[in-house]
């Protein structure tokens, strides 16, 4: 509409020498051109592979490189003691009914009784910790004994392979006539 009213406008008469007139459609023209060529910009864009531009790859992460110690065992991950506490959990009883008894399980009684399991002994299964059919609350004491264990130094878990058996080993070497003495209030649980 701009173009159409500036040519029906009459032109002003100079006496001097006209100069190119600026013709209102040339502007048009070039905004066109400019326009087409980024249309065919995008038409050459276009054109190239979808990957990582609209698609994403997922890319596996790097495999964790464990430390390998004595005995060809390797020492293991947090996931790793989830997932065996997983199976430990699904290979216990679930109870036809609920009753509630009061029974005093300590954290403190079950690091004894693991280093009991232990004393003499090179290794000991993480399976052998847990009993079949005890209850789930025992496992989860037992669990937090272990965890204790390893906190406290006394114990180190490793495993011969990926996926492999979980083993116990002691970390420190405790004499006969030494004994652990850990109160029941020393750890925090009750």
């Amino acid at each position: 509409i701009h173009i159409k009213s500036k040519l029906l406008l009459p032109k002003a008469v100079e006496e001097e020498e006209p100069e190119e007139e600026d013709d209102p459609r040339a502007e048009l023209v070039r905004r066109l051109l400019e326009y087409q060529k980024y249309k065919e910009a995008a038409c050459d864009l276009d054109q190239y592979p979808q990957l990582e531009r609209d698609l994403f790859a997922r890319v596996a992460p790097e495999p964790e490189v464990l430390e390998e110690s004595e005995g060809g065992f390797v020492a293991i991950g947090l996931f790793d003691l989830l997932a065996a506490l997983q199976d430990v959990l699904r290979e216990s009883p679930e109870p036809s009914f609920h009753q509630v008894d009061l029974e005093q399980l300590s954290v403190t009684d079950r690091i004894n009784s693991i280093l009991g399991q232990l004393h003499g002994q090179h290794s000991l299964a993480f399976g052998e910790l847990f009993p079949q059919g005890v209850q789930r609350n025992e496992l989860v004491v037992t669990f937090l004994a272990m965890l204790e264990l390893v906190k406290m130094r006394m114990v180190r878990l490793m495993q011969n392979s990926r996926f492999g058996t979980i083993w116990l080993h002691p970390a420190v070497t405790l004499e006969d006539d030494q004994e652990l003495a850990l109160g029941d209030d020393s750890l925090g649980y009750s």
